[in-house]
């Protein structure tokens, strides 16, 4: 005992442990996953934070998610590597069979008020990632979701991209005339 680790929550709002929804999420988890966190000298707090919501998803799944922290300022090619825009961020990939990043599957958990929350978003985007097509219609003159002017929709098509999900213009008018 004298070298184990225990977590033990005694907060009288249960902050510290998982809701059913994450544990309900966590029970879909079956490849290995990674959050990477980038945090600053400054922002260490920041990560003081974050760590106590994930490591209880280690626990919970045994492992299966692990969770690294990385100085940006220490590993500038590194965080470069993944895009770091700000002092303390945190991404969710997939693992291979080695334990390291499988290139494509990164995808960023946003920052906000509830770590788990987001967290456990991020890891349902990338569980449905590559799965479901969202088709922007364009044979009435709709805005092209590919357009990054003004006019177009890029940004929403970026975002719904950022979430995993394909994204592809569909012209019905021209399906339709050639039969499909």
């Amino acid at each position: 005992t004298q070298r184990a680790a225990f977590t033990l929550d005694m907060t009288l709002a249960s902050r510290f442990t998982l809701s059913q929804e994450t544990l309900r999420t966590l029970e879909r988890v079956q490849q290995p996953m990674q959050f990477t966190g980038f945090y600053s000298p400054a922002y260490l707090y920041v990560r003081e934070i974050d760590d106590q919501v994930l490591r209880l998803y280690e626990t919970e799944t045994d492992g299966l998610i692990r969770r690294v922290y990385i100085d940006p300022e220490e590993q500038p090619a590194i965080a470069q590597s993944f895009n770091v825009s700000e002092p303390a961020q945190v991404f969710l990939s997939y693992l291979d069979d080695n334990g390291e990043i499988i290139p494509g599957t990164t995808s960023r958990v946003p920052r906000g008020d509830n770590i788990e929350r987001e967290a456990t978003n991020a890891i349902s985007r990338l569980l449905i990632a590559g799965s479901i097509t969202v088709y922007f219609e364009t044979s009435l003159g709709e805005r092209d979701p590919l357009d990054d002017s003004s006019e177009g929709m890029s940004g929403i098509n970026n975002g719904i991209r950022e979430s995993g999900l394909i994204t592809q213009p569909l012209n019905l008018v021209t399906l339709a005339d050639s039969g499909g």
